[in-house]
């Protein structure tokens, strides 16, 4: 997922609050947040996201990881 500077340290707080892995953090022009996420989750984290950010973060599925949750950018 991608947040803009401002919002970056609430929704990784919050990803962490809600049990969430932050498996990495990268700053740009936007900060692109990588998470691990099972796929059955992935429509209900959509929702959130567009809650959280008030629909301004960009949401893209990475690749699986065998054994964990599909990564989340």
């Amino acid at each position: 997922m991608t947040v803009d500077h401002h919002r970056a340290g609430k929704v990784q707080n919050d990803l962490r609050a809600t049990g969430r892995e932050v498996r990495d953090v990268r700053y740009g022009e936007a900060v692109t947040i990588e998470i691990g996420l099972p796929e059955a989750d992935v429509d209900a984290f959509r929702n959130w996201l567009a809650d959280a950010t008030a629909g301004t973060a960009g949401f893209e599925l990475g690749g699986e990881a065998y054994g964990e949750p599909p990564r989340v950018r």
